[in-house]
């Protein structure tokens, strides 16, 4: 009995606190465009152009799709696939080179449908562009809410730049190219810890790199890179090594042995400023390939080539490795 009361006491307290979580929730992204208005809105009214930009068709380029009257209000653009699951887009509201609103509904993994909003603000010759979804969730999935708006989030964010570069091609662009599966050998590197904010990232690589590979010299194996051995995506903060790899160590030397192994790999051409949207799309590709994350081994960030070798940010090539097991 006693047990009984405790197991019912526990289900009141949880159904409370998920009553108590919000049921709504909005996501928000914004970019700038050296274009106009009147340019940049046919990438958005015209579903036939969406296949272009889109950060989820980027996940299946053979996905089914079907488009109705791909301007106009109540044309519609809808893809199934075994990967990225099923929904309809569904244009509801424009208004020429400043407003569209679309109807959302999710078929697969889960139903769901949200209001999307597209609004052009254009200033001085450039367009500023901003998504924004909005949505609620069934009771039981509200505390998922937080990591979920991240994700789509980071979507949005790699979608919009991916729009931006083929509005503007001089403008700074993601591309990415899923490469598959790959084994790994050991690497020995010199290194030096990093735990922090992912924010102040950038300015401790600018100042630790350079240090580094001078310390490496005519030792240095391989291209620099970061081992994440844990990432906290609430508090935006992680435990990274900057590492590079060395033929052989000396006793002043603070080394990392990474083991090698299979990886997932994941080529991103561009800023480093958009590495968060890649490893977001690295993450979900190798889930949709089904492919199991070895937790025990750290992602690597491997720097193929230098800013100061490049003549534009687009030109830079980073691999991202997602441990997976065999």
């Amino acid at each position: 009995m006693i047990y009984a009361s405790f197991t019912v006491l526990i289900l009141v307290c949880a159904v409370i606190y998920l009553l108590m979580l919000p049921k709504e929730y909005s996501v928000c992204r914004s970019i700038t465009i050296a274009k106009s208005a009147s340019e940049v809105f046919p990438y958005v009214q015209d579903f036939q152009l969406w296949a272009e930009w889109s950060p989820w068709l980027l996940h299946d380029p053979q996905a089914n799709i079907t488009i109705d009257r791909a301007k106009e209000v109540g044309g519609s653009s809808a893809y199934e696939s075994s990967k990225i699951g099923a929904s309809k887009t569904t244009h509801t509201t424009i208004t020429s080179h400043s407003r569209i609103e679309q109807h959302l509904e999710f078929f697969k993994p889960f139903k769901s449908q949200a209001a999307i909003e597209w609004d052009f603000s254009e200033q001085n010759g450039a367009t500023t562009l901003t998504w924004t979804m909005r949505s609620s969730m069934p009771l039981p999935m509200r505390p998922f809410i937080p990591m979920m708006t991240r994700m789509i989030g980071l979507d949005f964010e790699l979608g919009l730049a991916k729009l931006r570069g083929i509005a503007d091609p001089n403008a700074g662009a993601p591309k990415l190219h899923f490469a598959g599966t790959s084994q790994l050998p050991p690497q020995t590197c010199i290194t030096k810890n990093y735990r922090g904010t992912l924010g102040n990232m950038g300015s401790a690589m600018q100042a630790t790199f350079p240090a580094l590979m001078h310390s490496a010299q005519d030792r240095m194996a391989h291209s620099a890179l970061a081992a994440y051995h844990s990432v906290n995506l609430v508090k935006q903060t992680t435990n990274c090594d900057m590492a590079v790899p060395v033929t052989r160590t000396l006793p002043s030397d603070t080394v990392l042995h990474l083991t090698g192994g299979a990886y997932f790999k994941t080529e991103l051409r561009g800023s480093y400023q958009f590495l968060g949207p890649a490893w977001n799309a690295a993450y979900g590709q190798a889930k949709m390939q089904k492919l199991k994350i070895d937790k025990k081994r750290p992602a690597l960030e491997a720097y193929e080539n230098h800013p100061d070798s490049v003549t534009c940010s687009n030109e830079l090539l980073t691999f991202l490795y997602v441990p997976v097991k065999d």
